[in-house]
């Protein structure tokens, strides 16, 4: 039989009732700190175990508390009360300060243009975390999610979140919540991959990130050769998790092994990895990387593509002679849409290559549309065309294809850099401004954001505003030609002479500086002789930059002279 007078004496049911009454009131707070930030969902779950093992301690505590006769509630009960409370409002505050999982905002410029929605079929792939212990793996992590990304953006159904975006997160503590807005994705997949030797550990998560809960999880242990069929496991779950139908219907594949020789995948990543880097060294590297994997797998497309696309970059940064590195990365682009017909970033080279050597801007704008019948949702197509569309003098369409570009890629600085572009060749300087201004919160020392804004600023006269941009710029990198270029322009407009001649000797002085970056500091100089002179240089050895003279606002005071005119036939404008 209970003793009655004896749980009374010992007060078990005062405890109980107390207890339970502050565990009520802590589950209330928790759902209401679930309610307000999705990334919470989770605690009440993890709470209610908690506070079951809270109560069955918190009688044995009145249970001893009771051999000491206390007849009233002393300050123990109102010490284990007073913390649950504490506790409870701790992480109510801690969370409604940094919006969900942590404490770090999320990256600026970030936030969801207003009144628009996250689609449903949506989804952000973000960087796998490297588990691996070596930091010489990370590239193999990076590599993963954009492999894995790619295989979901063929999804039509599906609309996936930019590499560029994606990776704006990567290494930041911030809430799925956070994320999902600035994406505007209804979903999340996170993940995390450990290489040993020829093993290779992958576990993914598929997120709901308006509730917080996981739709989806699984770990993947196998050896590197199978690591397509992770890929299509994985994508797989995805698309049953969310209810998607594929094109090809239930059987059909989503991931294909795109090569039997793991080394050359391997090659393929490392050089993506240090394609991102954008420097000189790292695009040397990847440049080697991409060749020797075509050298062991030459019908592997992902290795073409990448080719292709590294040399572009060279020719056009002048790391290589012009004519050899276009025509080398045409050579390479027309390979592979010999060996998968359509395929839009070979379709990207050859626009930009039509583009920016050839001044084929009807042939460009051709690749760039081509591109976009494969692949949709392909910022820089979108952002590539619009820039040729202003050349045509289509600004409202131009402008609003590169609105497209930022729309599917919101936290790419360069984004936000061409549509400055384009707003600025558009004569929509104020729209021009905040687009820069955006792409500089995303990247402060984006020396090409500065000077462009710099630019804009000097040519419109407002020298306070551009001064202190430019000579920012040449303090980040004093060795850019176009920095420099920059800083001589905006010196000479602001009638220091001296200084803007000072600046042009540099340039002078640095291998292959362009003759168009000269020419810009002695348009600023009213040298007009002179600068006809150096576009003429420009024009005999092709450089990519005159493609922008027909609507570079710079040229604007000597537009109307002949010998403009015949320039700009002579590049191709309309």
């Amino acid at each position: 039989m209970i003793d009655l007078e004896r749980l009374r004496k010992r007060k078990l049911v005062h405890w109980a009732v107390a207890y339970l009454a502050a565990a009520w009131l802590v589950l209330q707070l928790l759902d209401l700190l679930a309610d307000t930030y999705p990334s919470a969902a989770g605690i009440p779950r993890i709470a209610l175990p908690l506070l079951a093992v809270g109560f069955l301690a918190a009688l044995v505590v009145a249970w001893y508390h009771g051999e000491k006769g206390s007849q009233r509630v002393g300050g123990m009960e109102i010490m284990m009360l007073a913390g649950i409370l504490v506790i409870a409002g701790a992480a109510v505050g801690f969370l409604a300060r940094t919006g969900g999982r942590d404490g770090k905002p999320a990256p600026a410029a970030a936030a969801a243009p207003a009144g628009v929605a996250a689609e449903q079929n949506s989804i952000a792939v973000l960087p796998f975390v490297n588990m691996s212990g070596d930091e010489k793996q990370e590239y193999f992590a990076d590599g993963l999610t954009e492999e894995l990304l790619n295989v979901l953006a063929q999804l039509p159904e599906l609309r996936v979140a930019s590499r560029t975006s994606a990776f704006a997160f990567k290494g930041r503590e911030v809430g799925i919540d956070s994320i999902a807005k600035a994406l505007r994705v209804a979903h999340v997949l996170e993940g995390s991959v450990r290489q040993a030797g020829q093993r290779v550990k992958i576990t993914a998560q598929l997120i709901d990130a308006t509730s917080g809960y996981h739709l989806w999880s699984d770990t993947y242990e196998r050896d590197y050769q199978d690591i397509f069929a992770i890929q299509e496991d994985i994508s797989r779950a995805i698309v049953d998790a969310l209810k998607l139908r594929l094109s090809g219907g239930a059987d059909s594949a989503l991931s294909v092994p795109e090569t039997a020789d793991p080394e050359a995948h391997r090659l393929v990543l490392e050089g993506m990895a240090a394609m991102r880097l954008q420097n000189q060294a790292s695009l040397r590297h990847a440049l080697d990387c991409f060749r020797q994997a075509v050298a062991r797998d030459p019908d592997y497309v992902p290795a073409g593509e990448q080719l292709a696309n590294a040399l572009f970059n060279l020719a056009y940064r002048g790391m290589v002679p012009a004519a050899q590195g276009y025509a080398e990365a045409r050579r390479e682009a027309e390979r592979v849409l010999a060996l998968d017909p359509g395929n839009a970033d070979a379709h990207v080279v050859l626009g930009n290559v039509a583009d920016w050597y050839d001044w084929d801007f009807e042939g460009a704008r051709e690749h760039f549309l081509r591109a976009l019948a494969r692949k949709p949702n392909s910022a820089v197509a979108h952002a590539s065309l619009g820039l040729i569309l202003v050349r045509f003098g289509q600004r409202e369409r131009a402008l609003a294809e590169v609105r497209r570009a930022v729309e599917i890629d919101p936290l790419s600085p360069g984004m936000h850099n061409r549509l400055g572009a384009a707003c600025i060749y558009a004569r929509r300087n104020e729209e021009g401004v905040a687009a820069l201004r955006s792409a500089l919160a995303l990247a402060p020392e984006a020396t090409t954001s500065l000077g462009n804004l710099a630019l804009t600023y000097a040519s419109s006269g407002q020298l306070p505003d551009a001064l202190p941009l430019a000579e920012q710029a040449a303090a980040i990198d004093s060795t850019d030609t176009f920095v420099l270029s920059v800083l001589g322009y905006v010196y000479g407009v602001a009638g220091r002479r001296a200084d803007a001649d000072r600046v042009l000797r540099r340039l002078e002085s640095v291998p292959g500086a362009a003759w168009y970056d000269r020419a810009t500091i002695n348009m600023a100089l009213g040298r007009t002789d002179e600068v006809f002179r150096l576009l003429e240089q420009a024009l005999a050895v092709r450089e990519p930059y005159l493609a922008d003279l027909p609507v570079d606002p710079i040229y604007d005071p000597i537009r109307g002279d002949p010998r403009m005119q015949r320039l700009v036939a002579r590049i191709g404008s309309r």
